[in-house]
């Protein structure tokens, strides 16, 4: 593009897509009373686990958001990219 070539195939999309980690047996335990018959020592570490995962699932969901309006941005405007300037080519 940066070279003014013209490209095969100007149709460009973009999409995304997060499976995040499933809490669905933590919480279920935790709600349900199940985790008074485990060990202190294993209920920690669980709930470690499970905060972590969280923390993954929400930060990864926020890149991508951001990526998406950063990037798909630029696709959405221009339909052809050989229509793209040099400063949206090297934006992208």
């Amino acid at each position: 593009m940066r070279d003014g070539k013209k490209v095969d195939q100007p149709h460009l999309g973009w999409n995304w897509s997060w499976d995040g980690f499933d809490d669905t047996a933590w919480k279920t335990a935790r709600d349900s009373g199940a985790i008074s018959y485990m060990e202190p020592d294993a209920i920690s570490g669980y709930a470690t686990v499970y905060t972590q995962q969280e923390y993954v699932n929400n930060t990864a969901t926020t890149i991508m958001i951001n990526e998406e309006s950063r990037a798909g941005a630029a696709l959405e405007v221009a339909t052809d990219p050989s229509k793209l300037t040099p400063a949206e080519i090297e934006t992208l």
